[in-house]
């Protein structure tokens, strides 16, 4: 509630406790990301900060995320395909 209140963590980031599981596992971070071209495979690490689901007009479903981790947040598209898997 910290961050939502003042803005930042005081008690430092929630992601920080597993920095080095991120460090292993993420190809890129918030930083970096917009280096790679769209259609690259990447793996990103952080926290889900935001969900929004919304429906289409053709009736699908779809989500928009706030994906945070230690340098920034990006938005992530979860396009209807891949919301029903």
């Amino acid at each position: 509630m910290e961050k939502a209140l003042l803005g930042f963590y005081v008690s430092g980031h929630p992601v920080e406790a597993y920095r080095d599981i991120i460090q292993n596992h993420a190809t890129v971070d918030t930083e970096t990301l917009s280096d790679f071209h769209n259609d690259a495979e990447v793996c990103i690490v952080g926290m889900l900060t935001r969900i929004k689901k919304m429906i289409t007009p053709k009736g699908d479903t779809l989500a928009l995320l706030a994906l945070e981790d230690l340098n920034g947040v990006v938005r992530v598209d979860v396009l209807p395909s891949l919301y029903r898997k």
